[in-house]
């Protein structure tokens, strides 16, 4: 499996064990949303797949490695890139948002990749500031989208 895939695999794993977490149910919105998220790693569309494809297979298999192997080899990957230590937070947050309030569990998870890239609380700040724009332009796109869980005003036909 290639290496992308195999980041994207890691990714899933690890957002949805923040959306189990929070102790509440996801919706088609979330896990797209998520989705969404790792499309911004510059995985394509098919690696994205492959890497969806590929979770179920082993999560109905009971062969998903611990968490805490996932989590030590995202920050393995990611440890020399600062952006990309921060886009992980920023995308911890986003997720943990997408289920509501931030559950103690999740925040301990969020607080522990803080703590593990050494993000002063500054900087993580302005991270919680980004998650927030994230989370914004994701329901006015909810909002937008013909069909979609409370919708509103879409694209279209008639929707003008």
């Amino acid at each position: 499996m290639e290496s992308k895939v195999f980041f994207g695999l890691d990714f899933i794993h690890v957002s949805l064990e923040i959306g189990n977490r929070s102790g509440r149910e996801s919706d088609d919105y979330i896990a797209v949303a998520k989705l969404l998220l790792l499309l911004g790693w510059e995985l394509t569309s098919a690696q994205v797949k492959q890497a969806e494809a590929e979770f179920w297979k082993r999560n109905e298999a009971g062969t998903l490695d611990r968490l805490a192997s996932t989590l030590s080899r995202l920050i393995e990957n990611l440890k020399n890139d600062i952006e990309a230590k921060e886009r992980i937070i920023v995308h911890a947050l986003v997720m943990s948002m997408l289920e509501g309030a931030i559950a103690g569990q999740q925040a301990e998870l969020i607080g522990w990749l803080v703590q593990y890239f050494a993000i002063e609380e500054q900087r993580f700040a302005r991270l919680q500031s980004s998650a927030r724009n994230v989370m914004r332009a994701l329901n006015v796109l909810r909002e937008r989208t013909p069909d979609a869980p409370g919708s509103g005003p879409g694209f279209g036909p008639g929707s003008e």
